[in-house]
């Protein structure tokens, strides 16, 4: 049953509210984009101390916002997700680019759009060092590296490295439940 009130729903919520109004404090509506993603990486990353998770990178756990909110360490989708929401709750105008088993976001900046590393504690990328991180993995290149996802294709993406990550731990029942879900989604799109 689909239960948008759930205990785990509400903390995520409020910890995204909180996030957005403290932030929201800090930010001025003349500074410029870059300044602004400035203000979050420093209230993220160091106040808050959220951080990507290195030691046990392939546990499932990592991709669920509130063990994410919990810990203050995730996986690199969690991480991605959670600075999308606070930045939206902000109307900055960002959105989430799909990386193989990893994300950034998307930046329409005035000047020059740009890429934010999140799960690399909230660097500024171009393209070129998109093609360089796709390059060190070896795998071909595609248009859709280069620009933002649907909010189901981001959906798509996460829950297929849900899937991998409970396959990679030996979880063959649940990584077998997600493939279901996936599945389901794909029928009705």
């Amino acid at each position: 049953e689909n239960n948008p009130d759930s205990p785990s729903d509400k903390i995520v919520k409020n910890e995204v509210s909180r996030l957005a109004s403290k932030i929201w404090l800090e930010i001025q509506d003349s500074m410029r984009l870059h300044d602004k993603l400035k203000v979050i990486n420093h209230f993220l990353f160091t106040i808050e101390g959220y951080k990507l998770e290195k030691q046990d990178p392939e546990n499932p756990d990592l991709f669920f916002a509130d063990k994410l909110i919990a810990t203050k360490s995730g996986n690199a989708q969690a991480l991605s997700l959670l600075y999308l929401c606070v930045a939206k709750k902000l109307d900055l105008p960002l959105s989430g680019v799909i990386l193989p088993e990893y994300m950034v976001l998307y930046c329409f900046d005035e000047t020059r759009p740009f890429f934010l590393d999140v799960p690399g504690g909230g660097n500024f990328v171009s393209k070129e060092g998109i093609q360089l991180f796709i390059h060190k993995l070896k795998v071909p290149d595609a248009p859709s590296f280069y620009r933002p996802a649907s909010h189901i294709q981001i959906l798509l993406a996460v829950l297929e490295g849900l899937k991998r990550s409970y396959a990679r731990k030996d979880r063959q029942e649940m990584s077998m439940l997600v493939d279901m879900v996936l599945q389901d989604i794909d029928i009705h799109f």
